[in-house]
């Protein structure tokens, strides 16, 4: 994981962006404004975290006049676990890396999960015709 995401930062910067986000896809209804909130707050801060409520984050961004320095971010960090955050938090303090925080979310990965899923559908969103063909397949 951790250089699959420093490969595409690394990529993003040297086609010349400025700043990226990368959302994880397990987040279906995260509102569109925290994602603006995100690019906001790359204009004051090197990185930009959206915590998820397991332990991870949902959204990791970063300004360019944070590579390469920000490239340990990525390196020894326990993925798949509950300190991915705040081992990510520790990391960039080490780098002496600026950081804000977007609000808090929710992922998809257990089935318990789907019932908050559920309630947050919109009617005709895309989200809500995936679910609708999944629950007509039985799945």
């Amino acid at each position: 994981m951790g250089e699959r995401l420093r490969d595409a930062f690394e990529t993003s910067f040297r086609e010349g962006v400025d700043q990226v986000m990368i959302l994880g896809s397990d987040h279906p209804t995260l509102p569109a404004a925290y994602l603006e909130a995100g690019f906001a707050a790359l204009t004051r801060a090197h990185l930009v975290l959206g915590p998820s409520r397991d332990g991870g984050y949902y959204a990791i961004g970063l300004d360019r006049r944070a590579w390469p320095r920000a490239e340990r971010l990525f390196q020894e960090i326990p993925w798949s676990t509950d300190r991915v955050l705040e081992t990510t938090r520790e990391r960039a303090v080490e780098l002496d890396l600026s950081y804000l925080e977007l609000p808090i979310w929710y992922d998809v990965d257990e089935p318990q999960e789907l019932e908050r899923l559920i309630e947050d559908v919109r009617d005709g969103s895309h989200t809500a015709r995936a679910l609708a063909r999944l629950l007509a397949r039985g799945g």
